[in-house]
């Protein structure tokens, strides 16, 4: 019987070994390969959503490239819109051209030149070459007619922003009606700006 037990305290020894050999092998050697595994899954994730992120960042660029494109071509026709010193009086031709067309009479039209030092003493950049010129005008003609003189303002070749607008009525011109307004032209310093 002593070889028996022998036998068998042999066999259990053996395979407490062979587990603990089974244990120390996947706790030392497949655990940690495992670990790793699950590491560099988790890394190729990550990898992939940034990935992914760029994709999207990269059609963003593009797109923002588009509107970069378009905001030059607007501040390229803003930039053609606005006038010279020098074409001062055809401007002004043409506004009223555009005014008679509408049947409009204009009465007075008086450039205000101090406007100009004003706007050269509060540029917020130095030397960016773009002046104001404030000009009144007072016309006279129908209200529907005026209405429709303002909207053909922006079809002119140059650029002229509206300040203040009144209406007077006056007995005397009725149904007319005298309207007096600034416009806003905005000139190239010719001295200071090569645009």
């Amino acid at each position: 019987m002593t070889g028996m037990a022998e036998t068998l305290k042999t066999v259990l020894i053996a395979s407490v070994l062979l587990i603990a050999v089974c244990l120390g092998w996947f706790f030392f050697f497949y655990h940690p390969k495992t670990s790793r595994l699950d590491i560099v899954k988790e890394e190729t994730q990550d990898l992939v959503f940034k990935l992914q992120s760029l994709r999207v960042t990269e059609a963003q660029v593009f797109a923002l490239g588009k509107q970069v494109e378009v905001i030059k071509n607007d501040i390229k026709l803003l930039q053609d819109k606005v006038i010279f010193k020098d074409d001062l009086p055809a401007a002004i031709k043409e506004i009223k051209a555009s005014g008679h067309k509408f049947g409009l009479k204009f009465l007075n039209i008086i450039p205000d030149y101090a406007s100009l030092i004003n706007s050269k003493e509060n540029e917020q950049e130095p030397n960016a070459g773009l002046l104001k010129l404030i000009v009144h005008f007072k016309l006279q003609g129908y209200y529907k007619s005026f209405g429709k003189f303002l909207s053909s303002l922006d079809k002119l070749p140059f650029y002229i922003s509206l300040g203040e607008v009144r209406i007077v009525y006056n007995d005397s011109i009725h149904p007319q009606v005298d309207v007096l307004f600034d416009g806003v032209l905005f000139l190239h310093d010719r001295f200071n700006s090569e645009i």
